[in-house]
Protein backbone atom coordinates (compact mmCIF):
# COMPACT_ATOMS: atom_id res chain seq x y z
CA UNK A 1 0.00 0.00 0.00
CA UNK A 2 1.12 3.68 -0.40
CA UNK A 3 3.20 2.27 -3.80
CA UNK A 4 3.67 5.19 -6.19
CA UNK A 5 0.99 4.54 -9.20
CA UNK A 6 2.14 5.51 -13.02
CA UNK A 7 -0.39 7.59 -14.50
CA UNK A 8 -0.72 8.90 -17.75
CA UNK A 9 -3.34 12.11 -18.81
CA UNK A 10 -3.63 13.06 -22.26
CA UNK A 11 -4.48 16.47 -23.02
CA UNK A 12 -7.66 16.16 -25.26
CA UNK A 13 -5.46 16.90 -28.88
CA UNK A 14 -2.93 19.14 -26.91
CA UNK A 15 -0.37 16.14 -25.38
CA UNK A 16 0.05 13.62 -22.35
CA UNK A 17 1.56 14.34 -19.22
CA UNK A 18 3.53 11.78 -17.26
CA UNK A 19 2.91 11.41 -13.55
CA UNK A 20 3.73 8.69 -10.49
CA UNK A 21 0.93 9.22 -7.77
CA UNK A 22 0.70 8.01 -4.45
CA UNK A 23 -2.58 7.90 -2.17
CA UNK A 24 -2.48 8.01 1.82
CA UNK A 25 -5.35 7.55 3.55
CA UNK A 26 -8.40 7.39 0.67
CA UNK A 27 -10.97 4.53 1.62
CA UNK A 28 -9.64 4.09 5.31
CA UNK A 29 -12.05 4.99 7.96
CA UNK A 30 -9.88 7.11 11.03
CA UNK A 31 -9.61 5.75 13.88
CA UNK A 32 -12.23 6.57 16.69
CA UNK A 33 -11.54 10.36 17.98
CA UNK A 34 -8.58 10.47 14.72
CA UNK A 35 -9.25 12.86 12.00
CA UNK A 36 -7.67 11.10 9.29
CA UNK A 37 -6.01 13.64 6.27
CA UNK A 38 -5.80 12.73 3.34
CA UNK A 39 -2.59 13.08 1.13
CA UNK A 40 -1.83 13.32 -2.40
CA UNK A 41 1.74 13.06 -4.00
CA UNK A 42 2.05 13.74 -7.13
CA UNK A 43 5.67 13.21 -9.26
CA UNK A 44 5.09 15.20 -12.40
CA UNK A 45 7.48 13.16 -15.01
CA UNK A 46 7.40 14.93 -18.17
CA UNK A 47 4.84 15.64 -20.86
CA UNK A 48 4.92 13.99 -24.88
CA UNK A 49 3.31 14.74 -28.08
CA UNK A 50 2.81 18.63 -27.17
CA UNK A 51 0.64 21.04 -29.41
CA UNK A 52 1.39 24.08 -28.51
CA UNK A 53 -0.73 27.42 -27.75
CA UNK A 54 1.23 29.83 -29.67
CA UNK A 55 2.65 28.08 -32.98
CA UNK A 56 6.04 28.39 -31.19
CA UNK A 57 8.74 25.74 -31.81
CA UNK A 58 10.52 25.68 -28.47
CA UNK A 59 8.43 26.37 -25.20
CA UNK A 60 8.68 27.40 -21.61
CA UNK A 61 6.18 25.07 -20.01
CA UNK A 62 5.01 24.23 -16.93
CA UNK A 63 2.21 21.87 -14.96
CA UNK A 64 -0.09 23.36 -12.64
CA UNK A 65 -1.87 20.77 -10.38
CA UNK A 66 -4.94 21.98 -8.39
CA UNK A 67 -6.46 19.52 -5.51
CA UNK A 68 -8.97 20.48 -3.96
CA UNK A 69 -8.71 24.71 -3.17
CA UNK A 70 -5.21 23.64 -3.34
CA UNK A 71 -2.82 24.57 -6.18
CA UNK A 72 1.04 23.85 -7.20
CA UNK A 73 2.90 24.15 -10.24
CA UNK A 74 6.06 22.65 -11.27
CA UNK A 75 9.16 24.62 -12.06
CA UNK A 76 9.24 26.22 -16.17
CA UNK A 77 10.83 24.67 -18.56
CA UNK A 78 12.39 26.79 -20.53
CA UNK A 79 12.69 25.93 -24.38
CA UNK A 80 11.57 22.62 -24.54
CA UNK A 81 9.47 20.16 -26.71
CA UNK A 82 9.38 17.45 -24.56
CA UNK A 83 10.83 18.56 -20.64
CA UNK A 84 10.81 16.30 -17.77
CA UNK A 85 10.38 17.54 -14.50
CA UNK A 86 10.56 14.64 -12.20
CA UNK A 87 9.14 17.28 -9.34
CA UNK A 88 7.09 16.46 -6.74
CA UNK A 89 3.84 18.13 -5.44
CA UNK A 90 2.05 17.30 -1.88
CA UNK A 91 -1.07 17.51 -1.19
CA UNK A 92 -3.46 17.34 2.45
CA UNK A 93 -6.42 17.73 3.61
CA UNK A 94 -9.50 16.16 4.43
CA UNK A 95 -11.57 17.53 1.33
CA UNK A 96 -9.29 16.47 -1.36
CA UNK A 97 -12.62 15.77 -4.02
CA UNK A 98 -11.23 17.15 -7.47
CA UNK A 99 -8.12 16.95 -8.81
CA UNK A 100 -7.59 19.59 -12.19
CA UNK A 101 -4.13 18.63 -14.32
CA UNK A 102 -3.18 21.91 -16.80
CA UNK A 103 -0.18 21.71 -19.05
CA UNK A 104 0.54 25.63 -19.25
CA UNK A 105 2.74 27.43 -22.28
CA UNK A 106 4.58 31.11 -21.02
CA UNK A 107 5.25 33.34 -23.45
CA UNK A 108 5.93 36.96 -23.49
CA UNK A 109 4.75 37.08 -19.74
CA UNK A 110 1.05 35.19 -20.29
CA UNK A 111 0.23 31.91 -19.49
CA UNK A 112 -1.54 30.07 -22.31
CA UNK A 113 -3.57 26.76 -21.00
CA UNK A 114 -2.49 24.38 -23.53
CA UNK A 115 -4.73 21.69 -22.15
CA UNK A 116 -6.54 20.38 -18.92
CA UNK A 117 -7.14 17.22 -17.46
CA UNK A 118 -10.05 17.34 -14.43
CA UNK A 119 -10.82 13.95 -12.75
CA UNK A 120 -12.01 13.54 -9.33
CA UNK A 121 -9.99 11.86 -6.52
CA UNK A 122 -12.74 9.28 -5.92
CA UNK A 123 -12.75 7.92 -9.30
CA UNK A 124 -8.48 8.49 -9.41
CA UNK A 125 -8.13 6.54 -6.04
CA UNK A 126 -11.02 3.88 -6.57
CA UNK A 127 -8.35 0.76 -5.87
CA UNK A 128 -7.07 2.36 -2.91
CA UNK A 129 -10.23 1.80 -0.97
CA UNK A 130 -10.20 -2.18 -1.22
Amino acid sequence: QNKPTRRSFKLPTRGIVYTEMTAIGFGRPPSPGCALNQMLIVNVLEIANVVNATGHKMLDLFVRVTVGDKEQQTSVAKKQQRPAWHEILCFEGTELEEARIQLIELYSGYEYVIGTYSLTTTTLFAEFAN
